[in-house]
């Protein structure tokens, strides 16, 4: 069986039992998907406390890169990425320009957004891209 951030619990208690006789209490099913998961694609809220660090080594490749980083109350509310190089594309490529989002399929609700353009053969340039809330009830 493989384990990620779609197995159930109640199905991985259900193989161990089948495969090797034992019968784990949840608690101990719950931990240990938590750190097999976290072992394969990162703790995410330590994931989330890198981005200051993420945007402000964009800014010291490239200083005309814009990036901002909002949080709100300490926590990451959104963020935005348009490097130089992509800005400087925009001004070369068809003046043509497609906005994307997509909805992140996690417990945080976030949607990624693309802005790209299209350069003389026709190929697709990121301009910029953006983390930001996804759809809630709150108004």
């Amino acid at each position: 069986m493989v384990v990620d951030h779609s197995s159930s619990a109640k199905a991985i208690k259900r193989q161990l039992k089948q495969s090797t006789g034992l019968d784990p209490t949840n608690s101990a099913v719950y931990k240990t998907e938590a750190a097999i998961i976290n072992a394969a694609i990162g703790d995410k809220v330590h994931s989330f406390k890198r981005l200051p660090a993420y945007v402000q080594a964009l800014i010291d490749v490239d200083k005309d890169t814009r990036a901002v980083l909002e949080l709100d109350n300490g926590k990451f509310h959104r963020m935005l990425v348009s490097t130089d190089s992509c800005s400087k594309s925009w001004r070369h490529g068809r003046q043509w320009l497609a906005v994307d989002a997509t909805f992140m399929k996690t417990k945080h609700q976030r949607r990624l957004h693309l802005a790209a353009a299209m350069d003389g053969t026709g190929s697709l340039m990121l301009l910029a891209w953006a983390l930001t809330p996804g759809e809630s009830q709150d108004i």
